[in-house]
């Protein structure tokens, strides 16, 4: 079960962004966008194309990719110890007085270094 690649990149007329076009194992066709115009040259859009066809050569389907490592970028950055302490704090802030709040947020990024603030 082979993957076949259609389009190494182009550039779409409608969208003004660089796409290809594979047909996975599955064979069905799909799209994976590389990104808009201005944002990544040609020769980086060829590039990441590139990557894309060694994936493909290797029957691992691009687009599943793509998802697997973001979200292991994401998992990555939401076990650091700055994020949890950033949640615990936003936990904190509405279950204690505001001066305790500031007290031990300050204690941390005192002792601790910087505590990344939640939204």
């Amino acid at each position: 079960m082979a993957m076949a690649f259609i389009c190494e990149s182009s550039l779409a007329a409608q969208s003004s962004g660089y796409l290809i076009t594979f047909v996975p194992s599955l064979k069905k066709r799909a799209s994976l966008g590389l990104g808009v115009f201005p944002d990544i040259s040609l020769a980086d859009a060829r590039v990441e194309a590139q990557k894309f066809k060694g994936l493909l050569a290797k029957e691992i389907d691009p687009k599943k990719y793509r998802i697997e490592q973001a979200w292991k970028d994401e998992k990555a950055h939401t076990n650091t110890f700055e994020h949890v302490t950033g949640k615990w704090l936003k936990l904190k802030e509405s279950k204690v007085s505001n001066s305790y709040y500031k007290k031990i947020s300050s204690r941390l990024e005192l002792h601790v270094g910087q505590v990344e603030q939640r939204p």
